[in-house]
């Protein structure tokens, strides 16, 4: 999961007062494989800052032709902002991202073996903030933090 460190929609959010939703769609990085350029891609980013991947589908297509996999869409449980407030601080802000972060990983957790090939559920769920072009990615938490249970997944596409 990527957020820029500006977290627009936590702002958004918190100025109105309005629940955030974390969702997670599982299956969609398998339906692409990256090409064997991503020398040329991190380049490329680099000198223009604009992200040029190549990803390949199904007969090696680029992009138009997916691979064939199940995709899983998951809903989590409504983190809550608070009374509306037009200006929060930025410790406010954060404190909302970090329960919005903690639910995605919990919602990742709960699903991942089943809605998920074994490889890859065990590699987790990796957290980015960008900060224009540089990525920091967040700590996963103690795995006695992860223990809260989950459900079947609401939705498969």
């Amino acid at each position: 999961a990527v957020f820029h460190k500006r977290l627009g929609f936590i702002r958004l959010a918190m100025r109105h007062g309005v629940p955030l939703l974390p969702a997670y769609i599982f299956g969609e990085n398998q339906a692409y494989r990256s090409s064997a350029t991503a020398a040329l891609t991190k380049a490329a980013y680099a000198l223009t800052g604009i992200p040029m991947v190549y990803v390949l589908g199904r007969w090696n297509l680029p992009w138009m032709v997916p691979k064939k996999v199940d995709v899983h869409v998951v809903w989590g449980e409504p983190v809550h902002v608070g009374a509306p407030n037009t200006a929060p601080s930025d410790e406010q802000l954060h404190e909302v991202f970090d329960r919005y972060v903690a639910e995605l990983r919990r919602l990742f957790d709960a699903n991942k073996d089943a809605c998920l090939p074994a490889y890859v559920a065990a590699k987790g769920l990796s957290v980015f903030v960008m900060d224009g072009k540089h990525a920091t990615e967040l700590p996963a938490p103690k795995a006695e933090s992860q223990a809260r249970a989950g459900g079947e997944p609401r939705s498969n596409l």
